[in-house]
């Protein structure tokens, strides 16, 4: 856990229903300052230093309905809360998920041009492009440490492993339905990303790429095979318990990583999407209320919602930064 208290941090929440970005006073829930987005701003990395913030760019629409689609990464300067510009990926389309490797570059996933970019963040350039030539190559993200990156592809029976060093595409791992929400454990061990049409939670073993346990999510309710299920999933910073949330349902369950058929489903506000772990207490996770304007905070000890605070109009993820 943190030295610092709540008071110490700014919560910076990326509106993408509002097309803005937010800066919280963690402690009064009030909004500090907001920056207008181009429309519209999806996922969101924070440098090393916490100085810089990047945030894609996606498009007007959504996932398989993005007419005007985006080729922009916002650059934002964490110090003087603005938006000090951008890296073009032209002509790479629709960028979304974002992750650092060990060499401070910048993996990004073009999900319409089905490639993962290597961003030099310094010189603003594409160092590389790794074709993975999938449908929905939408998440990625990278081990503890950077050493191998991952993508999450939705509507493809794979998942690719990439080689950040030689940045190049070593494997894929089978995944019948393909997936969805994906994260690495904070100890670099295991992999955990959602099924996309399922309601599963796969984890694979790092070492070998290969599928350790498929586990059932109970209590979800039937929905369409051929919907997007839209599912989030994060591991806390402490690697006790991976979240997952269930836009479609109005859910998020909480999973022991210990023993993952230990879990909790909690009814969730409309439209629940991504996670922020605040660094003063790592007993509590926050979650993005995409559909309702709002962030609710969730006690993982008693497995409970404990507040809920007005914040933008629809926000899909979120971090934590010292306020300096």
């Amino acid at each position: 856990m943190s030295k610092h208290s709540a008071g110490d941090y700014i919560l910076v929440a990326v509106d993408k229903l509002g097309c803005g970005i937010e800066f919280v006073d963690v402690q009064t829930r009030k909004s500090l300052k907001r920056l207008t987005m181009p429309s519209r701003p999806h996922e969101l990395v924070i440098s090393s230093d916490e100085a810089t913030a990047y945030v894609t760019i996606y498009g007007d629409g959504i996932y398989g309905n993005n007419v005007h689609r985006g080729h922009q990464i916002a650059i934002i300067d964490l110090k003087k809360r603005e938006l000090s510009g951008f890296i073009d990926i032209s002509p790479y389309q629709a960028p979304h998920g974002l992750s650092w490797d060990a060499n401070g570059k910048l993996w990004i996933t073009v999900d319409k041009s089905r490639h993962v970019l290597c961003v030099d963040p310094e010189t603003r350039t594409i160092e590389d492009a790794v074709a993975c030539d999938t449908d929905g190559c939408h998440w990625v993200v990278a081990t503890q440490g950077g050493k191998k990156i991952y993508t999450s592809n939705k509507d493809t029976d794979n998942l690719c492993v990439i080689d950040p060093i030689t940045r190049k595409l070593v494997k894929r791992v089978t995944v019948p339905n393909g997936t969805e929400g994906i994260d690495s454990s904070r100890n670099g061990k295991w992999i955990y990303t959602s099924d996309h049409k399922d309601p599963k939670l796969i984890i694979i073993d790092t070492h070998k790429d290969e599928i350790k346990w498929t586990i059932d999510l109970r209590g979800y309710k039937e929905i369409s095979f051929w919907e997007d299920h839209e599912m989030r999933v994060r591991t806390t910073l402490d690697d006790k318990y991976v979240v997952i949330s269930g836009y479609k349902w109005d859910v998020a369950v909480i999973v022991d990583a210990a023993d993952p058929e230990k879990q909790t489903l909690l009814q969730t506000k409309k439209g629940p999407m991504g996670f922020g772990f605040p660094p003063f207490d790592t007993n509590q996770v926050y979650l993005a209320d995409h559909d309702s304007g709002s962030i609710s905070v969730i006690d993982l000890t008693t497995k409970q919602f404990i507040e809920s605070f007005p914040c933008g109009t629809g926000v899909e993820c979120m971090e934590f930064i010292l306020a300096k």
